[in-house]
Order: C-alpha cells, then structure tokens, then sequence
C-alpha cells in the first residue's frame, strides 16, 4: 500500500487520476440494471397481484349475479305459470270435484328435513302447490272451498266479502276483485299468521304457514257468476333460496345464517318473504294485522323474544345499504353492496329485481328481489390464495436475479478499490466542502498541501467562500427587513379580507330581508353567511318560543340531510334541561367552548347540539331583540386546526345582531300575512257581499256572495271597474246613496227591489265611507240579498189571508146551508102543487129549484175546501187514474171536437195516494181546460218518473191545452179560492186541487205553454211522509 501511495505521488497527474477513476463507474451499468430490474419486478409483481385479485373478485360477483338473475327468472316464471293454471281452471264447470282433482294434480317436489333430528340429508317430499282454492259468488258466499286438498264442510263456509270471515282476518281480496275484467289477475302480498323466535324455542318443528292468492272473477255465458282464487302454498317459494349455496352448484338442505352464505326473497314494499329465519318473514298477529317491522325503537324484549320482522327499507339502522338494495329493485336495477346481517356478519351482497305487475305488484312493475350474500372474507379468499402462489414466484425469480447482480458488483468494488482509493480522498473532501458551501456553512476551509490542479482548485473553493460569505451577510440583512415587512402586509390584509366578508354577510342578510320575509330562507341564508363568509365550518340557530318555555332547533348548516331532519324535529324545556344552549338563553351571555372533553370533565352540562362534540372549538351567542332573547346562533370549526379567535366571535356578534332584527321582521311579517288571510278567508266567506271601492269608486275587492247576490259573472274581472255602473239601474237610488254619504257618511236601505239579469231581487244595502287625514280614501258596501225571505213573508201572509177567507166562507157555509134546505123543501112541494094548477109558470119553479142546487153544491165546495177529509191511501197506478178521467169525459171532449194527445211512460211504480182527491184535482184541471176550448183544439197529457240520487223518487204530471191561457196578473192568482177566469166559475176547483197536491206533499205550478194556451205541471213524491 505505500510503494502505491508513494508511485501516486510521484509520478501520476490529475489526468491519468480522473482516467483511472473510470474504472469505478464500470460497477454503474450493473447498479442501474439493478434498479431498473427491481422496479420492474416489483410493478410488474404488483399489477399481476392486484389484476388476477380483481379479476378473480369480478368473476365470482358475476358468478353471484347470473345465480340471482337465474332465481328472479325462475321465480318470475313460477309466478306467470300460476297465473296460466288460475285461467285455465276458470274456464272449467267449478264443482267440488273439479277443484279437488286440479287440488290433487298441481304438486311439487320440495327438499326437508326428516324426523331424526340428526339426518342432514333430509327428504324429498310432493305436496300440493296451492294450500286453498276457493269458488265464491258474487255476494262472496263460499260455494267451494278446498284446504290442504281437501274439501271443508258446508257448516265451515263463510262470506269472504268481510275480511273477518277470511283465512286471516284481514283479506280483502274480494272487494278488490269487483274491479277485474274477465281475463284480469289479482295477486296479492305474501299473507301468513307471524312466527316468532319464542314459538320456535317452543316449538322446533313449527312451520311459517302462509299464502299469495292469485284471483280472477268467473263469467259463464258472458256474466260474472264469481271469483275464483288460488293460495299459493309460501314453502314452494322458500324452495328458491332455502338450498342455495352462493358461488356454488351444490345444493344445502339449509344454510348457515351465522355464516352470512345464504339467498333470500323481499317483495315490493320491503317485506322479506323467504329466509333461513322465519321469523324475519312478514306475517299477522292473530286478529290479522301486519307485525311492525325491525327498526331503531324495537324494545329488547321484542328482539330477545323474536318479534322481529325484517323489512330493508326501514333497516338502515343495521346498515345504510339495506334502503339502497330495496330502492335499486324497486327502480328494476340489479347491483353488489357490501353489508352486514343481523348478526353482524360482514358480507357482499348481489340483489335482481323480480318482474311481475298483476294485482298489488302493478304499482312497480316487480314482485320483489333476489338477493344472495356471501361472507366477506371467504368471498377475498380465492382471490389472495392465488396472489400469495404468485407473489412467491416471482419473489424466488426475483432473489436469484439479485445474486447475480450483487456478486458482479461486489467483484467490481473490490478490482476499483485499489485504483482509486487515492484518486477519490481529494475528491470526496471536495465535494464535502462544496457541499457545505451549498447548505450555507461558509465559514469553512479546505487545505490541500498539492500543486497540482486538485490544490490550485482548493485554493479557487477557499476565495469563493470568502466572497459568498460576505454577500451572504449583506442579503440576509437586506431579506430581514424585507420579511418583516411582508408579514406586516399579509397581516394587514387578511384582516381587510376578513371585514370584508363579515360586512358582505350583514349586507347579504339585509338584501334577503328586502326580498323576502320567509323566515326559512332568512334562516338559511344567515347559517349559509356564518359558514362560507365567517370560515365556520357548520352552524346552528335555536329559537324559543312565544311563551319563553321551549327552544326549537330551526336550521343547520354543512351537515347530512338526515341529521339536520332529526335535529329539527328536537324541543327542549327551558327549565328542565340544564345544558349550554339553555344557559345562554338564561342568561343572554356568550359562550366560547375551546376544549369540549375538558370543559364536560369541570362542568356538569350537556350540549343539547350534539354534532358539536368533534369540533375543536365552538362558539354560541344569543340573539337579542328589544332586550328579549329569541334564540342562539351556534357555530363550530371542526376541520380547520385553528381554533375559533376573538376576531371571529366579534364578527359572529355582529352577524347574530344583523340576524335578530332579520328574524323578528320575518315573524312580524308573518304574523301580519296571518291576519290579512284571516281577514280575507272571513270576507270570502261571508254569506254577505262585500265590496270595497277607492275614493273614486274603482273596485278593489268584492267577495264570492257579492257577485252571487248582483249576478255577476265569476269569471268576469270586477277590479277596476266603477262599483256605480253595477247599481246604475235607478238614478233615484243612486242619488239617495250619493246623498246620503255626503250628508253622513253612511247609507242603510232594506228590501230594495232591484232587478238583476231579469231576475227580481230584494237586497239590505250599506254603504260607508272610509276617511284619512279628513280625505275620502276609500268606501266599503255591504250587501244582503233578503228575497227567499220577502218571498216567505209574502207567502205567509197570503197563507193567513187565505185562512181567514177559508174560515169566513166556511162559517157562511154553514149560515146558508140550513135555511137553503129549508127553502128547497118548500120549493119543491110548490112546484108540486102549481105543477097541477098552474103548468106554465110550474118552470119557474124549477129553475128556481136548480139554481138552489147549484148554490148547495157552491156551499158543499166550499165545505171541502175548508174542511177537507180524511185521506185515504192506497197503493194505485197514475196512469190508470188518468185513463178513467179521460174514459168518464170522452162525450164531451168529443162533443167539444178535443184531440188528446197522451205521453205516459209505462216504467212508473204504484205507488200510495189518496185515488178519489187525486182523481178530482186532475178532473178539475182537465175540465177546465176542455171549458176554455169551446171550438176544440189539443189537450197534451204527460206522465214521467223522476229519479234522483240526492232527493227521492218522484212522478211528473203535465196538463196542457191550447186554450187562451193566462193573463199576467191571473197566473199568481189562479190557485186562490173564489178566483175564476170564468164568468160562471165559483173560483174552487183550482184551490181545491192545490190543496189535494199539497197534503200530498207534492207542488203545482201554472205557466202559459208553448203552444199559447195554459199548462199545469204537478209533481207528487213517492216517498214521502204525510
């Protein structure tokens, strides 16, 4: 080593040096194929690993995935052949024998366990498809009914139109089925009495027993003559997933549920319909109503008991993905999720929509899904066995590149190392020193005893150093100054920014308050200001309520949808709940918390917003409104690393203040909108009408009744039309209203008569007018229609007018009719004497005689009409009635050259009438009418049967002739007693028909027909009590 070190010195230069160092770089090539032979392997290795995992993980999901699809279709197919067997029994003569023997002959295979406890081979076993058919009629009489293929008794039927009498108390398949069209299908959800984990502990051979009925209304010879149902037996469905093993073509006698490797059915709501716990199927109590599902508030006596039923999408309390799996096959989608059991084993879980739409399933087009789950770990397995046989591969590959590459390096260090061991010491203290220089250390010095270029190079590194030292200083001062200024700036500015925003928020409130007084959105927008403008990461606002007893969480911000529904729906007492939030309402101070764990550990109160407990810090200052606390503004920083700053509480302060006066203006304005729509609905709903004016007339508001009462269109638009155009129909009416509200302001009228759109009305007016600052600024008139009342008044009076005529004639009646008897008697006795004496004037007599009779009948009229007896009822048609009328004057009518013209219609009931008063109002209309055509003329009479759902039942008779008809002033008489349009009338027969139609409860009406003579229309109720 020194004759080396010694020849170095002596004799070789810095050339021949660098030439020589060559040698050691001859080591580089095989240090990169190193590298770069690594690298490759460990990518390569990497990507080989993770593609054959993932493929290996897409093949078994896809293998999961046809095995559901495969279920669903075999589960749809199943479900359109029961359709297929309904159709084709319903066409067939349904006896008891038909529908025992279709019983007998649609079985099916199904796999169970046999009676040794111990067997896990189990047996096959034919059992009928369908636990009950049922022939019913169309009252829902059970006339067939076939249990577990065998007929029940006639003692057992009952009628399935009370879903009391049906298998499970609550079926109302029936009622549903009247809505079927020959050839339509009602299928029903699974339907079976619940059977809970208890019962099982009990009883371990106890079985779900449950039905899907398939019903299709029966028609022989084109009318319906029932329904026919079919109850699909629920253990043929739990065949589709009871022996499925997933990811396998073996088949279980039944699966493993701690397992979590297991298939199960849901139908269209949710409802698991098969399952390896039955007691996670849908089912009823015993007096047929639907178990609750499994959810969040299931007590623990329900869990530990077994009354649990399992429905997806109320279970996101198990796991979020649950809901999702349900909505997804409710939207026809198929998909994987990765959730967990009620035993809380981790699983992956493929799901298929199964495709139906009869009876309830036609909402969604499905029957359900199919999912099929499979433990989590045993679904990786496959896949990290093979990446662990191919890791070890290519680690072994691997190893043996490196020997290789090591030893050429190590064989080439050992050749370099004598040859530059002396060549690299200056070097390497060179690069050290540069290095230095490099990291700032210039206060170093290298020193080489050479006078070759190595030493001349050392000297040039120790005047550079001395050069960068002094410049260093003299930068390092000027950089201080620099710096320090800079900060200054940033400072400066971050808090001009900070203002700024916390004055954009004040002015963002104050515009929402311009724009709109919901109070949501003014909420919303001050939590939105609090977190984007204040650099809050979420907040919060509590308001209290009027009466100051509870405090409301009103609005949250940056948080999911769910919490912010659940915190809403929270109230808190204000005197029993002694929390932070309350404290603040309390008290009306601010309340900083920077360290919540520390804080609970000192103090004993709870944080009614429990979102906050993460956050690092959190802050809630009170809102404060004319010295009164309405409620807190909370904020929080959860994910920044600074904590909440006295300059953020200030400008949260400021923001809280702006918010008060936005919330009370809110509310206020509210409350103001409350009125008003008071007040309006009040106005709308009066049975007055209500117009009000400005001080020129023009409407502003006129309520429904108003336009009722005047007879205004409702789609005609009265706003801004001259209220006095409506009234103008007599100057000197509205002269008197004008007067009136000059000289005092307000107009009353009663019982104005007025005629609106031809119809005469009598109407309570009130006009007022309405002052400001002594300037008419606006008038409001009320008006109430009082003709129904007018016309009764009217009607009453008449009514007593006649009565005390009835009365008077009747009494003179009575005072005529004794000395008329007497006179009669005389008469005729001197009739008989002079008959023999005198002959010529015994014709005096006579007519003497007769004109005593026509006074008698006059009195005996007037008798009935004012003593009218006693009806007597009885069950007769009208149109017979009326055949006789005309049968008794056909002489006459074809002595006055009369054409009757008949229209009755035939459908018109008997039905219970006095037939003798009946008979002589009509005569006394037809009579009449045949004595006003004395040169002839037509007589139309017309019967029909009226019929309405919302009155009762009555028949319309129509008398009309073409006579001379009425006068104007005759028709409101015609029915008073004595009235007559005839010289020779005594003016009763039309007031004693009135009177017979009245005690029958009927009405009569008299009119000018078309025709131009007279028409009488009568109406008599059926029903009716007398």
């Amino acid at each position: 080593m020194q004759v080396f070190d010694r020849i170095t010195k002596k004799n070789w230069g810095i050339f021949k040096k660098i030439l020589y160092s060559f040698l050691f770089f001859s080591i580089l090539p095989l240090i990169v194929f190193a590298l770069i032979t690594a690298f490759l392997f460990n990518g390569s290795n990497e990507k080989i690993l993770n593609d054959t995992r993932l493929l290996i993980d897409k093949n078994i999901e896809k293998n999961l995935m046809i095995q559901a699809k495969q279920i669903s279709r075999k589960a749809e197919h199943f479900l359109r052949n029961r359709e297929f067997d309904l159709l084709e029994l319903s066409k067939l003569e349904l006896s008891e024998s038909t529908l025992l023997n279709f019983s007998q002959s649609k079985t099916s295979q199904i796999w169970i366990k046999a009676n040794d406890p111990n067997d896990s081979l189990g047996i096959w076993k034919f059992i009928p498809l369908y636990k009950e058919i049922e022939f019913a009629d169309n009252l829902g009489n059970q006339i067939v009914k076939i249990i577990n293929g065998k007929p029940i008794p006639n003692w057992q039927k009952r009628n399935i139109s009370n879903p009391i009498n049906t298998t499970y108390f609550s079926e109302n398949y029936f009622e549903l089925s009247k809505k079927l069209n020959q050839g339509e299908i009602y299928t029903s959800h699974l339907t079976g009495f619940f059977v809970s984990q208890e019962e099982l502990r009990i009883d371990p051979t106890i079985q779900y027993n449950g039905i899907i009925r398939f019903v299709t209304p029966v028609y022989k010879n084109g009318e319906r003559v029932g329904i026919l149902s079919l109850g699909l037996d629920h253990q043929h469905l739990m065949e589709f997933t009871q022996h499925v093993l997933p990811n396998s073509t073996e088949e279980i006698l039944y699966p493993n549920y701690n397992s979590g490797d297991y298939a199960f059915l849901f139908d269209d709501e949710g409802w698991i319909i098969t399952h390896p716990k039955i007691w996670d199927i849908r089912g009823l109590d015993g007096t047929g109503k639907l178990f609750p599902a499994f959810n969040a508030n299931s007590t623990e006596d329900d869990i530990r008991r077994g009354f649990i039923p399992f429905n997806l999408d109320s279970s996101a309390f198990i796991h979020p993905n649950y809901p999702i799996v349900y909505k997804n096959v409710i939207n026809k989608l198929s998909g994987k999720v990765t959730t967990k059991n009620v035993g809380g084993t981790q699983k992956i879980m493929v799901y298929a929509p199964i495709f139906y739409d009869k009876g309830v399933y036609s909402k969604n087009g499905v029957f359900g899904g199919t999912t099929l789950g499979i433990e989590t770990k045993k679904f990786l397995s496959s896949s990290f066995e093979i990446k662990y046989l191919i890791s070890n591969t290519f680690e072994q590959y691997f190893n043996n590149i490196l020997y290789v590459i090591f030893g050429s390096i190590f064989f080439s260090l050992i050749v370099s190392f004598f040859f530059s061991r002396n060549f690299t010491k200056p070097i390497i203290k060179l690069t050290k020193f540069s290095s230095n220089l490099a990291d700032g250390k210039l206060n170093e010095r290298i020193h080489f005893n050479r006078k070759d270029e190595i030493g001349s190079l050392a000297r040039s590194f120790n005047r550079m150093a001395n050069e960068l030292e002094k410049g260093r200083n003299q930068l390092l001062n000027s950089n201080a100054e620099l710096a320090s200024s800079r900060t200054n700036m940033e400072n400066y500015a971050l808090d001009l920014e900070y203002q700024l925003n916390v004055l954009k928020s004040i002015q963002s409130i104050s515009n929402t308050i311009g724009f709109t007084y919901h109070l949501d959105t003014v909420l919303k927008k001050i939590l939105n200001t609090s977190v984007k403008n204040l650099h809050f990461n979420s907040a919060v606002l509590y308001l209290v309520d009027e009466e100051n007893k509870i405090i409301e969480c009103k609005e949250i911000c940056s948080y999911e949808q769910e919490e912010i529904l659940v915190a809403k729906k929270l109230k808190h007492s204000l005197g029993k709940t002694n929390s932070i939030e309350t404290e603040v309402i309390k008290y009306g101070k601010i309340v900083f918390i920077q360290n919540y764990e520390q804080f609970k550990k000192e103090e004993h109160k709870t944080l009614l917003t429990t979102f906050f407990e993460n956050s690092s810090s959190f802050v809630f200052i009170p809102l404060i409104v004319q010295e009164k606390i309405i409620g807190i503004l909370g904020a929080d920083k959860i994910n920044n690393t600074e904590n909440i700053s006295e300059n953020d509480i200030n400008s949260l302060q400021i923001l809280a203040n702006q918010a008060s006066r936005a919330i009370e203006n809110s509310k206020l304005y509210s409350e103001i909108i409350s009125q008003r729509n008071f007040v309006n609905d009040i106005i709308s709903n009066m049975m007055n009408g209500v117009i009000s004016t400005n001080g020129n007339g023009i409407i502003t508001s006129i309520n429904k009744a108003a336009r009722q009462i005047l007879e205004l269109p409702e789609l005609d638009d009265l706003l801004g039309q001259n209220l006095w155009v409506l009234l103008s129909q007599k100057d000197d009416f509205r002269k008197d209203i004008f007067n009136s509200l000059n000289n005092t302001g307000i107009y009353r009228a009663y019982e104005i008569e007025l005629k609106l759109r031809n119809k005469k009305k009598f109407l309570n007016i009130t006009v007022s007018r309405v002052y400001r600052n002594n300037i008419h600024y606006s008038s409001i008139l009320i008006v109430e229609d009082v003709t129904e009342k007018k016309i009764m008044d009217e009607e009453f009076k008449k009514i007593d007018r006649l009565a005390s005529l009835g009365r008077f004639a009747a009494g003179i009646a009575h005072e005529i009719r004794n000395p008329l008897t007497g006179l009669s008697l005389f008469l005729d006795n001197l009739h008989d004497h002079i008959s023999i004496i005198d002959p010529a004037n015994s014709n005096l007599i006579s007519n003497a005689l007769n004109e005593i009779e026509r006074l008698d009948n006059l009195v005996n009229e007037i008798l009935d009409y004012s003593f009218p007896s006693k009806s007597k009822m009885q069950n007769a048609n009208i149109n017979a009635i009326i055949n006789g009328i005309l049968l008794l004057l056909n002489q006459q009518i074809l002595k006055s050259n009369i054409i009757v013209d008949k229209c009755f219609e035939d459908s018109i009931p008997n039905f219970s009438f006095d037939t003798e008063k009946i008979k002589q109002a009509l005569l006394n209309i037809i009579l009449n009418s045949i004595q006003f055509m004395p040169t002839g003329g037509s007589l139309i009479i017309e019967t029909k049967f009226l019929q309405d759902e919302n009155t009762k039942n009555s028949v319309l008779i129509k008398i009309a002739d073409t006579g001379k008809g009425f006068e104007e002033n005759e028709i409101e008489n015609i029915f008073d007693p004595f009235y007559s349009g005839r010289q020779e009338g005594t003016g009763l027969g039309l007031a004693i028909t009135h009177s017979i139609i009245s005690d029958h409860k009927g009405t009569i009406i008299a009119n000018n027909s078309k025709n131009h003579g007279a028409e009488f229309k009568i109406t008599i109720p059926i029903e009716r009590e007398l």
